[in-house]
């Protein structure tokens, strides 16, 4: 699954996870590009695929999926690529049959059923087959999280008892092996705590990384990442709102071994993805706001100075992890990033600014 998130008030989180308390699609944060920056016209490549992206705004609070065709850099509409908000943060697909669900990013194509789907990739089982959300617990105890069929739109719904007292407000699905459901405890303007198993079949659910573990940031292939000040940080970064972290250490859910990424004494480190081989993309940023444009930082290694990318203007977490590849996307267009190309914008997107559009990338170049 691609990392996705996307945050929206806690300022320091991806796509994958937000810190609403309810699971509801999260756009990206304000654009942050300057004149210039927009202004940049794409690159020439010499790559021959078919990338599957979004476009938000279009239709009202819904999204438009079709597919940029390179090395020509040409976009189509997909006609069956209509996703429309349905009220209260639930997405429905136009295309038949109907998929519906509350997404924890935005909208992903689906290649093995050559469908739209209305959640995140995160959300996605990694066989293309079935997808997992959890719904708004409107009303009494419990929470309902359901597993669609892709083919058949059928869906197979659990419901789960609320958080504990004092542990959260609401469950919000972070992963789906196909299998389980890795659900966590979302809070009201912090990041969720915590991570649980959730076996759709019996409703059985077993806590793989406890409640005291907070600042989940994001949750892929049984690990936990989560955000952490380190005590020994003389000047922890402390923002004027939300939470931030010095610290991104990984946790593996099966055995609770903990690795330390990165650590940046009197810095703000935000989670924004991961590359296709699990390294974490992280921003770095200064005191007093934390809030300045830096480049990004891909971490290759534990503890490593990391690799810079120039792509901090765009959209918080706004990736698709694709083989070597980073996609990113905003306002403007589609950019494109190897180790060896370095950043490039590769398609132009004229945005309509009465609705504030975006385009995003959606699933992988094939």
């Amino acid at each position: 699954g691609v990392a996705a998130v996307l945050a929206a008030t806690a300022c320091t989180s991806s796509n994958s996870i937000g810190v609403s308390p309810s699971p509801l699609a999260t756009p990206p944060p304000p654009y942050a590009a300057s004149a210039s920056r927009t202004a940049t016209p794409p690159s020439t490549v010499t790559f021959s695929c078919r990338l599957p992206v979004v476009i938000q705004g279009k239709p009202l609070h819904g999204w438009t999926g079709g597919f940029i065709t390179f090395p020509a850099a040409t976009y189509e509409s997909d006609p069956t690529g209509v996703i429309n908000a349905v009220g209260d943060g639930e997405l429905a697909t136009q295309a038949k049959p109907t998929l519906t669900g509350y997404a924890i990013g935005w909208p992903f194509y689906d290649l093995a059923k050559k469908r739209w789907i209305p959640v995140s990739a995160q959300q996605g089982s990694p066989d293309g087959l079935s997808y997992a959300f959890a719904s708004l617990p409107f009303v009494g105890p419990t929470e309902p999280v359901s597993i669609v069929t892709i083919a058949t739109g059928a869906v197979r719904t659990v419901n789960v008892g609320l958080p504990a007292a004092g542990v959260g407000g609401a469950w919000q699905v972070a992963d789906y092996d196909g299998r389980y459901v890795y659900v966590v405890a979302a809070q009201v303007d912090q990041f969720p705590k915590g991570v649980w198993m959730l076996d759709p079949r019996t409703a059985a659910m077993r806590q793989v990384l406890p409640a005291s573990a907070r600042h989940v940031l994001h949750v892929e292939n049984g690990v936990a990442w989560v955000g952490r000040i380190n005590a020994a940080d003389p000047t922890p970064p402390a923002p004027p709102k939300g939470e931030a972290f010095d610290t991104i250490a990984s946790v593996n859910l099966s055995t609770g071994a903990e690795t330390i990424w990165i650590y940046r004494p009197g810095q703000s480190v935000s989670f924004w993805a991961l590359d296709s081989s699990g390294h974490p993309l992280v921003m770095v940023s200064n005191g007093p706001d934390f809030g300045a444009v830096l480049p990004l930082v891909l971490v290759d290694a534990p503890g490593s100075n990391g690799i810079a990318i120039p792509a901090g203007f765009l959209p918080m977490g706004a990736i698709e992890a694709d083989r070597g590849i980073l996609w990113f996307g905003g306002p403007d267009g589609i950019y494109y990033w190897t180790l060896a190309t370095g950043l490039l914008k590769v398609f132009a997107f004229q945005q309509d600014p009465s609705i504030q559009e975006t385009i995003l990338p959606a699933g992988h170049c094939t």
